[in-house]
C-alpha cells in the first residue's frame, strides 16, 4: 500500500471531521478495506460538516487508493429542524459498496426512529449479513444478535477494553487477533494521526 497516498486521505478526513474520534473511526474502517480485513465499510459526513467538503477532492483521494464508493443522503430532524448527512459506503468491488447500502437500508427498514426493533427475525438476518460485509469475526456477530441484556456488566467491560464492534464473552481474545490486532497494526503502519489517538486510549487494548 501507498503510505503518502494514506495519509492524503487520513489529513482530509480529520480536516472535514469536527470529532477527531470519529474522524480516527472512519479512517481506521478504511484501511480495514485496504487490507482486506473488511470487504467494505459505512460512514459519513454530518451536515455542519459539508460545507468544507468538496466531493470530487474526496473522490480523487479513493480513487487513487483503488476505492469504490456508493453515496447516500441520511435525513433526521433535531429540534424540528431537518439535517442532511452525506454517507458512503466503501470497498475496493463497487458490488460490495451497493450490498452495503441495500443492507443498512433493509436493517433501518426493521427498527423505529427510536431504534426500537420492529422485526426481529429481519432484525437479525440483517445484522448478520452486515456483520459479514464488515467484516467483524462470525463469533462476534452471533452473539451480538443472541444478546438481550444489553447493560450485562461483563459485555460493558468487554466493550470498555475493546473497540470496533462488540466482542463475543467466550471468544473475545481469539477475536481481537484476527480482527482489531491485524487492524491496529495496519494503522500503526499508515495512519499516523489515528494511530496517536487511538493508541493513547490505555483503557482500550491496542496491539495486546
Amino acid at each position: 500500500m501507498d503510505k503518502d497516498k494514506i495519509i492524503k486521505i487520513e489529513d482530509f478526513i480529520f480536516r472535514i471531521k469536527k470529532k477527531p474520534l470519529a474522524a480516527a473511526g472512519v479512517m481506521a474502517d478504511i484501511v480495514g478495506v485496504l487490507i482486506d480485513l473488511k470487504p467494505a465499510m459505512i460512514g459519513g459526513f454530518e451536515e455542519d460538516e459539508l460545507k468544507n467538503f468538496r466531493i470530487e477532492d474526496f473522490d480523487k483521494l479513493l480513487d487513487d487508493l483503488g476505492l469504490k464508493r456508493v453515496y447516500f443522503e441520511n435525513h433526521y430532524y433535531i429540534n424540528d429542524k431537518k439535517l442532511t448527512d452525506r454517507d458512503f459506503c466503501i470497498s475496493k468491488k463497487i458490488r460490495l459498496a451497493k450490498q452495503t447500502h441495500n443492507a443498512f437500508v433493509k436493517l433501518w427498514s426493521t427498527m423505529d426512529n427510536a431504534g426500537e426493533i420492529l422485526n426481529h427475525k429481519k432484525w437479525v438476518k440483517t445484522t448478520r449479513k452486515i456483520g459479514k460485509l464488515l467484516g467483524y469475526p462470525k463469533t462476534a456477530v452471533k452473539d451480538f444478535v443472541k444478546e438481550t441484556d444489553i447493560d450485562n456488566d461483563d459485555r460493558i467491560e468487554r466493550m470498555k477494553r475493546n473497540r470496533y464492534y462488540a466482542h463475543s464473552a467466550k471468544y473475545e481474545n481469539d477475536e481481537f487477533r484476527s480482527y482489531d490486532q491485524k487492524l491496529n497494526r495496519a494503522l500503526a503502519d499508515f495512519a499516523p494521526k489515528t494511530t496517536a489517538l487511538l493508541s493513547k486510549n490505555t483503557e482500550k487494548r491496542w496491539l495486546v
